[in-house]
């Protein structure tokens, strides 16, 4: 029976062949295996760079070769040949000496005048000229000219201004025989005033002032005995080149005094003085006025000005007053004592 069928399975195999199996030539293509197309890849990339590499070496070759930059060449080094040594003999051998000392004279050709004490400077040369400064003891000018009989000296300088000193209070250094007289010595001071050039009393003035000392009478007090010498009346006080001028009228006193006190004092520390007119008004020193007229007027001291027992000074005081002031009278303070100096507005002044 088996064997029935098997023949009867291949028959009907046999007819349906045609439309059941597919044919030989309607089969599909193989399947590359993925392997083969990666080997594949890899070799083509592998050739790839291969080409890169000849293509840049060719590269390479074709660039002309650098010419390398050319190095500096140092310079030898000069080497000095050594100075040829001189072998002294003891005989040859210099001793060491001491250098001298500079003299004043190596120092500065032009002569000095060299304080030995604290000496006074002075506007022109001689006592009668006006202070205007002090050389402390060691203080070294040079001589710039003398007078005629080369007993002052002309130095330099007290703001930038040449000054007069006495050659008996100072040392000279150098040689006085180059020092020729000075071109430019001041002229003769003006004098103090006196009694003589206080303007005249009227009748009425004289009766006032009858019952006071004068300008020229000596009185006494708190252990002074002095005087006005004379009055002036000044719009304007110089020192050097340089002016003061009053609000009104400066009032100037020359005044003589004498120390009879047993100690050395000065005069405002004894008696207080001032100017006092009749309605008994009272006008105090003007110190800057004061200054500018002691030098402008011989020098003179100040009523601050240190005196020794038995000594007699001038001293120079200024008062500014009013134009329209009348009678005055000079007060001595706590000493009760006036001295009667006239009519200040009647006064002509000096300016004019």
């Amino acid at each position: 029976m088996a064997r029935r069928i098997v023949p009867l399975f291949l028959m009907l195999m046999l007819f349906s062949g045609c439309s059941g199996l597919p044919s030989r030539a309607t089969l599909p293509a193989p399947t590359t295996d993925p392997r083969t197309e990666i080997a594949r890849s890899v070799a083509a990339t592998v050739e790839s760079q291969n080409e890169l590499r000849q293509s840049v070496a060719a590269t390479i070759a074709a660039v002309p070769s650098v010419t390398p930059w050319p190095t500096s060449t140092r310079r030898p080094t000069f080497t000095p040949a050594p100075p040829p040594l001189t072998i002294l003999s003891p005989t040859e051998t210099p001793l060491a000496t001491d250098t001298p000392l500079p003299t004043a004279t190596a120092i500065s050709a032009i002569p000095q005048a060299i304080a030995s004490k604290t000496v006074n400077l002075r506007f022109g040369p001689g006592t009668d000229y006006p202070v205007v400064g002090a050389a402390k003891s060691g203080s070294q000018y040079n001589i710039t000219g003398r007078n005629q009989d080369g007993s002052w000296l002309e130095v330099c300088c007290i703001n930038d201004k040449a000054v007069w000193v006495a050659k008996s209070v100072v040392e000279v250094g150098g040689d006085l025989g180059v020092i020729a007289v000075a071109k430019n010595i001041p002229p003769t001071p003006i004098p103090l005033p006196t009694s003589t050039e206080a303007p005249a009393a009227t009748a009425k003035q004289k009766d006032f002032g009858s019952g006071f000392p004068q300008i020229g009478e000596e009185v006494e007090a708190a252990g002074w005995r002095f005087k006005v010498l004379g009055v002036e009346k000044r719009k304007a006080v110089y020192f050097y080149d340089r002016s003061y001028i009053a609000q009104g009228h400066f009032l100037i006193l020359a005044i003589q005094a004498t120390n009879l006190k047993p100690g050395t004092s000065y005069f405002a520390h004894d008696i207080a003085s001032y100017i006092t007119d009749v309605p008994a008004n009272t006008y105090g020193e003007s110190s800057k006025g004061s200054s500018y007229a002691q030098w402008m007027l011989n020098g003179a001291d100040s009523l601050y000005t240190d005196v020794n027992p038995g000594v007699k000074v001038r001293m120079v005081v200024a008062y500014d007053l009013p134009d329209n002031l009348g009678d005055v009278l000079l007060s001595c303070g706590d000493a009760l004592k006036w001295i009667y100096l006239r009519n200040f507005a009647a006064m002509p002044s000096k300016d004019k």
